[in-house]
């Protein structure tokens, strides 16, 4: 039953976030296709590693952007 409702959970939040993609996300969030599956598959797993994942991969993209939340 967990898969399927992880299965149901992803399938919408990729088909919402398909058609946010293609109808032309703001050029501040830029999200690419690999960015929306992955955000389905984490939505799937449950909001709190959810939100933990993305806290993550924002601190490593800043990490890697060398833009530091502290000036």
């Amino acid at each position: 039953m967990t898969a399927y409702r992880i299965s149901i959970h992803a399938g919408a939040v990729t088909l919402l976030g398909l058609l946010f993609w293609l109808s032309g996300s703001p050029p501040e969030l830029d999200l690419s296709l690999g960015t929306l599956i992955a955000l389905a598959i984490l939505y799937g797993l449950g909001w709190v590693a959810s939100l933990m994942a993305i806290f993550l991969i924002l601190i490593c993209w800043d990490a890697l952007a060398g833009d530091h939340w502290s000036s």
